[in-house]
């Protein structure tokens, strides 16, 4: 079954370098996708 949510991995090599896509991110966020963030 598709809910329509999706999983979204963001890699990034530093702690501030999700500042370039944070916005993408949050919009994700509220439409109730999973957000997850790896860094190094």
């Amino acid at each position: 079954m598709n809910t329509g949510k999706k999983t979204i991995l963001a890699c990034v090599a530093h702690p501030d370098d999700e500042i370039g896509c944070i916005g993408t991110l949050v919009n994700n966020v509220g439409k109730g996708d999973r957000v997850d963030k790896m860094e190094k």
